[in-house]
């Protein structure tokens, strides 16, 4: 059950994500056979890759009453232009790095395969302000659209960031809820969309 493995994970449950739908509760998909019986097999989404490598060390091989459990990570990549966040009123002296730093802390994709993020340019090649970031996955971006500090700036310019896919209706109604946290391009853009 859910309380049961909450039980197992101990100090790491706090660091699960609250996170119930595409087939999660609690942040937690447990698999199941055709039949709908359960495999003994689950996925646990945490709220950091830091978080996920503190409880995989403590939980792999531990026990579940007489049953030994084993653990291992595995990151799930988004796919095209899902994740990814569009930056807008950056100084035009930013770097690479500074949108990095903006963002440290949070889930980013691995630089190494290819998601640095990317600095528009104008027609003429001039800085535009703006940048594009991926994400390690849909969930980490969702998860700063919402919760992240807004008080970051780079520079010491305040920016903001929006999806760079239009969100549909169920997400709509899950952040609406979050609105007081959201930063006014978000609601300018649901705005814009005709959600709100």
């Amino acid at each position: 059950t859910l309380e049961a493995l909450m039980e197992y994970l101990g100090k790491h449950a706090p660091r699960v994500m609250s996170w119930d739908r595409d087939g999660y509760k609690g942040g937690v998909f447990f698999d199941k056979r055709p039949d709908g019986s359960l495999t003994g097999e689950c996925v646990v989404k945490f709220e950091s890759k830091r978080a996920a490598m503190y409880a995989l060390v403590d939980i792999d091989r531990g026990r579940m009453g007489p049953k030994l459990i084993y653990a291992c990570y595995e990151v799930v990549p988004a796919p095209p232009d899902r994740g990814r966040v569009k930056l807008m009123g950056l100084p035009t002296k930013t770097s690479t790095k500074d949108v990095i730093n903006f963002f440290s802390g949070w889930l980013l994709a691995p630089e190494a395969d290819g998601h640095d993020p990317e600095l528009l340019l104008g027609d003429e090649g001039e800085p535009t302000g703006e940048a594009t970031v991926t994400f390690l996955d849909v969930e980490a971006s969702d998860h700063a659209l919402v919760e992240f500090d807004w008080t970051r700036k780079v520079h010491g310019v305040t920016v903001s960031f929006e999806p760079m896919v239009p969100i549909t209706w169920d997400e709509v109604e899950e952040k609406w809820t979050l609105r007081d946290q959201f930063a006014p391009s978000t609601i300018k853009l649901l705005t814009d969309q005709g959600w709100i």
